[in-house]
């Protein structure tokens, strides 16, 4: 009886050198269609939009998953490469998460972008080219991670914005994380500290980092500095946080302390 079940078995997969390729794809809403590319070897590749398993030849595959749009909102992946091997006889998993959601109403810039001259306290100057800039309305948010022209990590809705000769003056409100990116992933960096997470080409390097992932229950709140200030009271020294680590959430109006495996850093807003 044993014997014959195995027999079964074997036959239904197919025999022992056919292989299976689950791809799983998470993080995005109802309606919105994923876009996730699957190359193999022999040049078994094809296109993936929702989650689906089919029979592949074993060997190495590259996963690419690319942001999509929803109606008012782009998802990107934390991650836009990885491999995954393949064995004969086996279902392997490959996952296809889109975990960083951009609002349209949220502009997410580049911490070294020159088109931001300084950040002198709620104010935030751009030089008048800035095209970034001249598109913001009162209302929207901005956020970036920490760069030469951002000292710490920048959360701020925008209350005004005018132009003064050869630069842009945006006036800011502090905001909350979730406020501004609904989902959204930051990077631990040993050397650079905390660094938000934007679409895959503008991260940092292409080496991996290790992820934190804040839920929509986070809520750190903005501080008024200007570069090569620290903002008062809200270091990591206060301890007044729980530490959130791998994907969990934390709350906190304060300090907020994120870590993972191995590395710590704290969160300072701007």
């Amino acid at each position: 009886m044993i014997v014959l079940l195995a027999s079964v078995g074997l036959a239904a997969s197919g025999g022992p050198d056919l292989a299976r390729l689950r791809v799983v794809i998470t993080g995005l809403p109802p309606g919105v269609v994923a876009h996730v590319g699957v190359a193999g070897p022999a040049g078994s590749s094809y296109m993936v939009t929702a989650s689906e398993e089919r029979r592949v030849p074993p060997g190495v595959y590259t996963v690419t998953i690319e942001s999509v749009r929803g109606a008012d909102t782009t998802f990107h992946p934390a991650d836009e490469r990885h491999e995954v091997v393949v064995e004969p006889g086996r279902t392997t998993l490959a996952a296809a998460p889109y975990r960083v959601a951009i609002p349209d109403t949220t502009e997410v810039l580049d911490p070294n972008d020159p088109g931001i001259l300084e950040i002198r306290g709620l104010r935030v100057v751009f030089a008048a080219g800035s095209l970034r800039a001249a598109a913001l309305q009162p209302g929207d948010h901005l956020i970036s991670g920490v760069g030469t022209r951002v000292p710490h990590l920048l959360v701020r809705r925008v209350a005004a914005v005018r132009h003064s000769g050869d630069r842009i003056l945006v006036d800011t409100q502090p905001a909350t994380f979730d406020e501004a990116l609904p989902a959204g992933v930051i990077r631990l960096d040993a050397v650079d500290g905390l660094t938000l997470l934007r679409p895959a080409a503008f991260a940092p390097d292409d080496e991996p980092k290790p992820l934190v992932e804040f839920s929509q229950t986070l809520s750190l709140r903005d501080s008024d500095c200007t570069p090569g200030e620290n903002a008062s009271g809200r270091s990591a020294a206060s301890g007044a946080a729980p530490a959130a680590s791998g994907t969990g959430s934390t709350t906190s109006t304060s300090t907020s302390t994120a870590s993972s495996p191995g590395m710590a850093s704290s969160v300072q807003l701007c």
